[in-house]
C-alpha cells in the first residue's frame, strides 16, 4: 500500500484556563496527524482518501485534576472516534481503520469501473472515489468555571458536495465532566426555551409563521428544540444547528444566540 505519512506532531502548549491570577490546572497539547491513501497502489494517479486530524487534548498540571483531564479526553475521544484509550493511539487506530475501510469497500468498485468505461466518462466516474476527512479541534475561551471546546469537521465521500459540521462541547473545569442542557436549564423550563428558540429562528428568517419556515425548508419533519450542540459564553449561550439538523443543506448551518438576561430564570448554571 502506497501511503504518505506526516508524523505525529505532539506539542505541549500551556494555555491558561483561568482569566485571572489563579493557579492553572491544565495544559493543552496538540496531536496532528495526516495520511493519504492511494486507492490503487499500482497507480499513483488513482483516487485518494485524505485524512487529517489536528486536535487538542488536556493534561493536568496538578495531581488533583488528573481525573478531570482524563474525563475531558475521554469525552472527546468518545464523541469523535467512538473509542477510548490514549488519544494518540485512538487517532492512529482511527486513521488505520478508515484507510482499510476505504480500500476494502472502494477498490472492487474502482476496478469494475476501470474495466467498463474509458475516456472522459471514466474520469468523471473515478472522481466519485475521491474522499477526504478533516477535523480540527481546539479549546477556546470560556466563562469562569467551564472549559469550552470547538471542533470543525469536514467530510467528503464522493457525493454531490462536501459536508461541514461545527461542534461545541462544554466541560466543568473542576470535574472535567461534560455539561449538558440538563445541567444548565431547569426541567420545567425546556418548553419555554424551545418556544424562545423558535421565535428567534422566525425573526432570523423573517418568517411570520411555522408555514413560512417550512417553505424555506426549516422544521419540516421535527419541532424546534434546544440543541445539545451549544456554547456557553460570558454573556450568552449559542445554540448550533448543523446542516440537516433543522434545515436542508442549501440553507447552511444555523446559530441562535440568546443573552443570559433573557433566560436567567430558566437556568441553573452558566
Amino acid at each position: 500500500m502506497n501511503r504518505k505519512f506526516i508524523p505525529f506532531a505532539i506539542t505541549a502548549v500551556v494555555i491558561s484556563l483561568l482569566f485571572s491570577c489563579k493557579k492553572q490546572h491544565y495544559k493543552f497539547y496538540t496531536i496532528n496527524k495526516a495520511q493519504t491513501i492511494v486507492l490503487d497502489k499500482n497507480n499513483s494517479q488513482s483516487p485518494k482518501d485524505d485524512i487529517k486530524v489536528n486536535m487538542q487534548f488536556a493534561e493536568s498540571v496538578d495531581e488533583e485534576h488528573k481525573v478531570a483531564a482524563e474525563n475531558i479526553n475521554s469525552s472527546l475521544l468518545g464523541k469523535f472516534f467512538a473509542s477510548q484509550g490514549k488519544p494518540e493511539d485512538v487517532i492512529r487506530e482511527f486513521i488505520d481503520n478508515s484507510a482499510e475501510s476505504y480500500r476494502s469497500i472502494s477498490y472492487p468498485l474502482y476496478i469494475e469501473q476501470t474495466e467498463m468505461y474509458e475516456g472522459e466518462f471514466l474520469k468523471e466516474m473515478l472522481a466519485s472515489f475521491e474522499n477526504y476527512y478533516k477535523i480540527d479541534g481546539k479549546f477556546i475561551p470560556s466563562p469562569e468555571g467551564t472549559i469550552a471546546y470547538e471542533a470543525e469537521e469536514q467530510i467528503y465521500t464522493g457525493g454531490a458536495h462536501p459536508v461541514n459540521f461545527t461542534y461545541y462541547i462544554n466541560f466543568d473545569k473542576e470535574t472535567g465532566l461534560r455539561i449538558n442542557l440538563d445541567d444548565v436549564f431547569k426541567d420545567e423550563s425546556r418548553q419555554q426555551l424551545n418556544d424562545l428558540l423558535l421565535k428567534m429562528l422566525m425573526q432570523q428568517q423573517k418568517a411570520k409563521s411555522i408555514e413560512d419556515l417550512n417553505e424555506l425548508g426549516y422544521l419540516v419533519e421535527d419541532d424546534m428544540s434546544a440543541s445539545e450542540n451549544f456554547l456557553l459564553k460570558d454573556d450568552s449561550i449559542v445554540f448550533m444547528y448543523n446542516v440537516y439538523d433543522i434545515a436542508p443543506y442549501s440553507m447552511g448551518p444555523t446559530r441562535i444566540a440568546i443573552n443570559y438576561t433573557e433566560i436567567s430564570e430558566m437556568m441553573t448554571r452558566r
